[in-house]
């Protein structure tokens, strides 16, 4: 399973301009909840209510009616993966370059790899070599990364 993102890159992305519908996201006070999960409660809610009244029912409306939920506006921050995210950016032309760093002057892998991330854009000058943004983790620099890549890019929604 690929890693989702944070609370606080969740809002970044929204504010970038990022609406891909995703399974996740964070309700208006930063909890987590999963779509899919949420459909089927949505679903079984407006199903029982519709029974109730005699109504004749149709699948879809309960899924009509929580649509609104997996997009990014309201209090509504949807949560994608890094993966998710990653893609996004590369269509926006902005990569994320992860190597591995930790190689040393004999013939082993270290057993504790340290990745290191750049971020380029297309157009602009590459980075420095000694201009990565640290190492860590591949998932932990990879979210260091993503709000790096994020932040080049001017807000959409203003």
């Amino acid at each position: 399973m690929s890693q989702l993102i944070s609370f606080e890159v969740a809002k970044l992305a929204k504010e970038k301009g990022f609406n891909t519908p995703c399974e996740n996201y964070f309700d208006a006070q930063g909890t987590e909840v999963n779509h899919k999960d949420y459909v089927a409660i949505e679903f079984f809610e407006i199903f029982v209510e519709n029974c109730h009244h005699n109504k004749s029912y149709r699948g879809t409306e309960a899924i009509s009616q929580y649509n609104y939920r997996n997009d990014n506006t309201g209090d509504v921050t949807i949560r994608p993966t890094q993966s998710e995210l990653r893609a996004w950016l590369r269509n926006r032309d902005i990569h994320i370059e992860l190597g591995i760093d930790g190689w040393e002057d004999d013939d082993w892998v270290s057993t504790d790899l340290c990745y290191r991330a750049f971020v380029w854009q297309k157009c602009k000058p590459k980075p420095k070599p000694h201009a990565d943004l640290g190492c860590g983790k591949f998932e932990n620099i990879l979210e260091i990364a993503l709000k790096e890549a994020l932040n080049l890019i001017s807000n959409e929604r203003n």
